[in-house]
């Protein structure tokens, strides 16, 4: 079995699927519509992707595990740097060049980290096995 990167040995799902949840309510809400692939990208470089999210979008109603200076925050960061050889390949995501959403990148970022198994299995809380006998 592969082992996950060590920046995303804690990531939970959750806070990888909460994202999801507030990109696309920011979408349904027409937020966003002004950032582009380039300031995902230049933000994930700077570190500062949360922050700039939150002056853009406004602040996360709950999502505060992705805080600036959280743990969680932090290793979603940590998470997508390691996802080089996207630049320019968006593509593989089936999303538009030309458009350029990068609410829909970030979404795309968090699925291929869940697809990809780059989240801490820990993190989830399945029922006790042992319980259902």
């Amino acid at each position: 079995m592969p082992r996950t990167p060590a920046p995303s040995d804690k990531l939970w799902l959750s806070s990888l699927c909460g994202m999801i949840f507030w990109c696309t309510a920011c979408l349904g809400r027409g937020q966003g519509q002004a950032i582009t692939f380039s300031d995902i990208y230049r933000e994930i470089a700077k570190g500062t992707l949360m922050p700039f999210l939150e002056s853009e979008l406004g602040e996360q109603p709950i999502l505060s595990v992705f805080r600036p200076g959280t743990t969680q925050g932090d290793l979603l960061v940590a998470a997508f740097r390691l996802m080089e050889g996207y630049e320019g390949e968006e593509g593989k995501f089936l999303l538009n060049s030309r458009e350029q959403s990068g609410l829909c990148l970030v979404i795309a970022l968090c699925v291929e980290l869940i697809q990809n198994g780059h989240w801490d299995i820990g993190s989830l809380s399945l029922y006790d096995a042992e319980s259902t006998k």
